[in-house]
Order: structure tokens, then sequence, then C-alpha cells
């Protein structure tokens, strides 16, 4: 039996997370767990084009709800996400691609990337989307149902 490893990284050398195979959600579930994020949280919006993009990939942004907030949170549910790239973990700046994708001073500070891995199956789309609901609704108490 082949064990894969336990951390992952980008190739920057800067960063290495561990990876256990539920980083997130993607325009690639059959359930289409992008569309319900998208259409369940008022103010979310895709970032990038809608039909040229890796189909693992989804970078959201969650307007009124700091994307380091929502990352905690995500990480105490099990949920791994990212509002950067590796290669600029250690700085508070933006990505010039994320710049590039939102070129307003705030919206950078409101963007998570998601992605899927070929470990990732449909229960783990759902916990996650799950998750981001209910820590969206947790930022954003205006969320929650009357």
């Amino acid at each position: 039996m082949r064990i894969g490893p336990l951390t992952s990284s980008s190739g920057s050398g800067k960063e290495t997370r561990p990876s256990f195979g539920r980083p997130g959600i993607s325009s690639c579930s059959p359930t289409n767990s992008r569309v319900n994020i998208l259409t369940s949280i008022p103010n979310t919006e895709l970032n990038g084009h809608k039909t040229l993009r890796l189909a693992n990939t989804s970078n959201v942004t969650f307007d009124g709800i700091e994307s380091e907030a929502l990352l905690i949170l995500l990480d105490q549910e099990g949920v791994c996400a990212s509002s950067g790239s590796a290669c600029l973990a250690d700085s508070g700046e933006p990505s010039h691609v994320v710049k590039a994708m939102k070129p307003e001073a705030g919206a950078s500070r409101q963007m998570i990337r998601f992605s899927l891995d070929a470990a990732t199956n449909l229960q783990d789309i759902s916990a996650a989307l799950a998750a981001v609901l209910r820590a969206a609704a947790m930022l954003r108490p205006d969320l929650l149902p009357a």
C-alpha cells in the first residue's frame, strides 16, 4: 500500500500545510457547490472567468466578511481554504493575481480560495459548504433567518 505525503507545498518554499483530503469546494462538484455558496450567501461573487478556469479551484469574494476571520472559523471545522498565495504567505499584501481580479483596495481581504483534490468526495463538499454557511452567518448576523 502506497501512502501519500501528509504535507503539501506550492513550491515556493515558504509554506507547507497538512493535507487531509478535505480542502474545500469547487465547481466540479456534481452538486455545484460553487453556485450554492453564491446563491445562499448574499453579496458573494465568483472571482475570475466563469467558465475558463481550473475545475478544482474557486475564488469567492464574501462582501462584508474578513477572509482571515472566515478562515479561522473554517479551520475550526476542518475545512482548508486560503486567502492568498503561498508565495506571499509572510506578507499582508495580496498577490498580483488577486490584485488583477479585484483591484479595489479592501476586496482582497474578503476573498477565499477553495480547492478540491483527488480524495475529496461529495460528503466532504457538503460538509465544507455547511461550514461556510455557518461561518458566514456567524460573521454576518444579517444572514441569519429572522
